[in-house]
């Protein structure tokens, strides 16, 4: 991939996914979202998270399948950092 491509739109550019998931099948669906370009946020349960989180600490002490997963996301579990995330976005008129 030459620099030019990287910069490149991709299909989903411009898409906010919140990804409310856990375990394995979810993770991977939005992650394929997240390589077509969406922005993916996850949502994980405070105070617990993932429950693939501690499957393993292969990498770099974190779980294999977890970066997997996850891999191209933003994460957060805090409901007052991310409240307004699925407010649509101000637009002014025009």
């Amino acid at each position: 991939m030459t620099a030019e491509t990287s910069r490149a739109p991709r299909a989903l550019s411009g898409v906010r996914v919140l990804a409310l998931e856990a375990s394995l099948s979810g993770p991977h669906c939005t992650k394929i979202l997240a390589d077509m370009g969406a922005e993916v946020i996850k949502i994980e349960k405070p105070g617990v998270g993932d429950v693939i989180r501690g499957w393993d600490s292969v990498v770099r002490g974190l779980s294999s399948g977890y970066v997997f997963a996850n891999t191209n996301k933003k994460s957060g579990s805090s409901r007052k950092r991310w409240a307004n995330l699925a407010a649509p976005p101000h637009r002014t008129s025009l």
